[in-house]
C-alpha cells in the first residue's frame, strides 16, 4: 500500500526535507533517509569553508604551495573554475577576500558594516591587487592544486547542489520522493495524486511566480534576500567586489542539482548580461529583475 513518508532536518543553516510516496516499507525508508542525509553532512564535513578541518579549508591554507587533493575535491574545483571560465570570471569560487570583508566569515560578524566608507575602501585595494581565478594551477593526472598567494576557494555556491545530488543518488531505490534543501529541489517519479512533483516559485516581498512540474530533474533558487544584511548579501560581483543588486532572483532548472545551483549564482552576478549565457548554454531559467520584471527562458511556469 502506497503512504507518504516525510522526514527533516536542519543542515547549511537551513531545513532539509525528504519526502516521498513509496509502497516501500517504513523502516527501510528512514534507512534510506538516514544515509541521504548523512551526504549533507559528509560536503560539510569535507568541504565547507567554515570547518577549519575541512579538506578544503587545508587547501585554502596551503598559502601559495602545491596540494594535493582528492579526487572528489579536484573534480568540485574543475567543476567551479569551468563555470568561471564560461562566464569571463563573473561566477567566481575565489570570492572569501570579498566575503570575509563584509563581514561573512564563520562567526557571520557584521559589526564591520557600520563602516560603510572603510568597506569600500578595503574593497577598492583588494581589486587591484587580487589574484584571477586563471591563477590557480591544476594537474588532473596528480590531482594537484596550487592556488596563488593569499588565495582561498569557496564552494558555497555549488555545495548544497552536490549535497543534493549525493542524497538523491542514495534515495533512488525509492519510486517517487522529492528533497527541498531550502528551496533547492530535486524530485523524481510523481507524488500522492500520480502526477509530477509540482514545486512553486517563491520570491520575498514579491510572491508567487508560478509553480513548475520536476519530473527526474533539480530546480535551484539564488536570491539578494538569502544572507541580507543591511546593504550586503553574499551574491558578490567578483569584477566589483560589491553586491549584485539588477536581479531579485534566478531559478534554474536543470538535470544535476549541483548545475542548477552553479549557474543560479553565476547568472545573478551576471546580472543584465545573464540573457547572453542562457543563450549560449542553453540554461532553463526563469529571472526576476530588480523592476520585478519575470523572464522564463524554456520553462513553461503553470498557474497558482
Amino acid at each position: 500500500m502506497y503512504k507518504t513518508i516525510s522526514d527533516q532536518r536542519i543542515f547549511m543553516n537551513t531545513k532539509v526535507e525528504f519526502i516521498t510516496w513509496t509502497e516501500t516499507d517504513r523502516d527501510k525508508v528512514h534507512e534510506l533517509f538516514d544515509k541521504g542525509f548523512q551526504q549533507f553532512h559528509f560536503v560539510i564535513d569535507k568541504f565547507s569553508r567554515f570547518k577549519k578541518d575541512s579538506e578544503l579549508s587545508k587547501l585554502n591554507h596551503s598559502n601559495g604551495r602545491k596540494a594535493k587533493v582528492s579526487q572528489e575535491l579536484f573534480s568540485l574545483i574543475e567543476f567551479a573554475l569551468d563555470i568561471a571560465d564560461k562566464t569571463n570570471g563573473a561566477y567566481d569560487p575565489t570570492v572569501i577576500d570579498f566575503l570575509e570583508t563584509y563581514g561573512y566569515g564563520a562567526k557571520y560578524d557584521f559589526s564591520r558594516l557600520k563602516n560603510k566608507n572603510l568597506i569600500k575602501k578595503e574593497v577598492a585595494e583588494i581589486l587591484k591587487t587580487r589574484p584571477s581565478f586563471k591563477d590557480i594551477k591544476i594537474n588532473k593526472s596528480s590531482l594537484i592544486i596550487k592556488l596563488a598567494q593569499n588565495q582561498k576557494i569557496d564552494l558555497g555556491s555549488i555545495g548544497k547542489g552536490y549535497a543534493i545530488d549525493r542524497a538523491f543518488n542514495e534515495l533512488l531505490p525509492l519510486e517517487n520522493f522529492l528533497i527541498n534543501a531550502g528551496g533547492d529541489i530535486q524530485a523524481k517519479g510523481i507524488n500522492k495524486n500520480n502526477k509530477p512533483w509540482l514545486v512553486g516559485l517563491k520570491v520575498p516581498k514579491f510572491g508567487q511566480i508560478g509553480k513548475i512540474k520536476l519530473d527526474d530533474k533539480a530546480i535551484c533558487c539564488s536570491g539578494s534576500w538569502a544572507r541580507k544584511v543591511k546593504f550586503f548579501h553574499h551574491l558578490i560581483n567578483p569584477k566589483t567586489g560589491i553586491p549584485q543588486n539588477d536581479i531579485k532572483a534566478t531559478f534554474i532548472l536543470s538535470k544535476t542539482a549541483i548545475e542548477a545551483d552553479a549557474w543560479s549564482t553565476a547568472l545573478f552576478v551576471s546580472g543584465k548580461n545573464c540573457k547572453d549565457l542562457i543563450n549560449k548554454y542553453r540554461i532553463k531559467a526563469v529571472i526576476v529583475n530588480d523592476k520585478n520584471n519575470i523572464k522564463k527562458f524554456g520553462i513553461n511556469l503553470l498557474n497558482l
